[in-house]
């Protein structure tokens, strides 16, 4: 859902979780996972995002932003960006 006007105009939903000590909160765009390159210069795509995210969420917030930064220059590769990028970790 767009956050300005759109042909699809829905509402938002409202959603509450648990939050605990040590938890990692990840606000992203759609850059990184729409971003095309890798080995078959395809997208990078959503569930392995995620899945990559998952596995350096228990390491120190700054190896994570190294990790990120390296894991999307390495998989951009040649290819122009496509668009713009914003991946904000927060530790609790």
């Amino acid at each position: 859902m767009p956050v300005g006007n759109s042909y699809k105009m829905e509402l938002f939903k409202t959603y509450s979780f648990e939050i605990q000590t040590g938890d990692m909160l990840y606000l992203i765009t759609d850059g990184f996972p729409d971003q095309f390159g890798g080995p078959l210069n395809k997208k990078y795509k959503y569930k392995p995002f995620y899945e990559f995210l998952s596995s350096i969420s228990h390491l120190p917030t700054e190896e994570q932003k190294e990790l990120v930064k390296n894991e999307f220059v390495s998989w951009q590769n040649n290819n122009e960006q496509v668009d713009d990028v914003m991946v904000l970790g927060i530790r609790f």
